[in-house]
């Protein structure tokens, strides 16, 4: 269990520092601030403006959809853009195509939010019983 989480604590960064090493040397440094900073600026006007109001809507207790979910993968393109290093940025550029972000929403729901399937209403949930059942409680 350990290992994993080593891995990716360490792996990880140094990964992104290694890219970011490596385009430095093939752009030059002031180059490679100017993409990592654009980046970021491009991240954070993506959380600003557009992945906020999806995450509200996913906080009304929508059930999973594929639509529902295009805002917050576009919110975790944001963030990964905004993470420094140029790998999590390849991650991260995919998501932000419409056709992508349809298919990992599919892939997701198909596997965490189909009715009847794991995660379901109905489904057979990880710890037994009846998986991914919301109950909402309202203050009245």
């Amino acid at each position: 269990m350990c290992g994993p989480i080593l891995l990716v604590l360490i792996g990880l960064p140094a990964l992104e520092i290694y890219g970011i090493l490596k385009v430095g040397q093939w752009v030059g440094a002031f180059e490679t601030m100017l993409l990592l900073a654009t980046a970021f600026m491009l991240g954070l006007g993506l959380i600003r403006g557009h992945s906020l109001a999806a995450l509200r809507r996913i906080q009304t207790g929508a059930p999973p959809s594929p639509d529902v979910l295009a805002g917050p993968l576009v919110f975790v393109a944001a963030v990964l853009l905004m993470v420094p290093g140029f790998f999590s940025d390849v991650v991260a550029l995919p998501l932000l195509l419409p056709p992508v972000r349809r298919l990992v929403a599919r892939i997701i729901v198909r596997r965490f939010g189909r009715p009847g399937g794991p995660g379901g209403p109905g489904g057979q949930g990880p710890f037994g019983g009846a998986g991914g059942s919301f109950i909402v409680i309202r203050r009245g």
